[in-house]
């Protein structure tokens, strides 16, 4: 038996509910492991001082006033989903909405090179290979 299994039958060893075969295997792995062997034992110690411990007589509207607090809880880690919710909702819409600008609104050109396509075409010639008029057209603005 491996010590996961053990710790896992260890509370059922304790109240006496393992069926015999688990019981012999486990007590044969208790004597063989020490850690098993330790959280035996502390089960054991904690369960009998809870045992020790005086009975709380609980008053009259304890479980009504319990059930009460429980609601109220609940209800405020409902609200706070809700707001937690509605803030991504917002952010999200508000993402896409700037990233839909950036898609679909074309960006206007330079206003260098507009102003070298306005001359061009009012021309009607042919610049584009003539370094010293792009250059002038491209950079006059700077």
């Amino acid at each position: 038996m491996k010590c996961k299994e053990a710790k896992r039958l260890i509370s059922l060893y304790i109240d006496g509910e393992i069926p015999p075969d688990k019981r012999f295997e486990l007590e044969e792995h208790l004597s063989n492991c020490f850690y098993c062997k330790r959280e035996l034992e502390e089960l054991i110690f904690i369960i009998r001082e809870i045992h020790k411990l005086p009975k709380v007589k609980s008053s009259l509207n304890f479980v009504d006033s319990l059930w009460y607090r429980y609601q109220e809880e609940k209800t405020r880690q409902r609200s706070f989903k809700k707001l937690i919710f509605i803030v991504s909702l917002v952010f999200t819409l508000i993402f896409i909405f700037l990233l839909s600008q950036k898609i679909w609104i074309p960006k206007s050109e330079p206003q260098e090179l507009q102003t070298f396509y306005e001359i061009h075409s009012k021309w009607k010639r042919n610049f584009i290979f003539e370094e010293p008029f792009v250059d002038f057209v491209l950079y006059q603005n700077r």
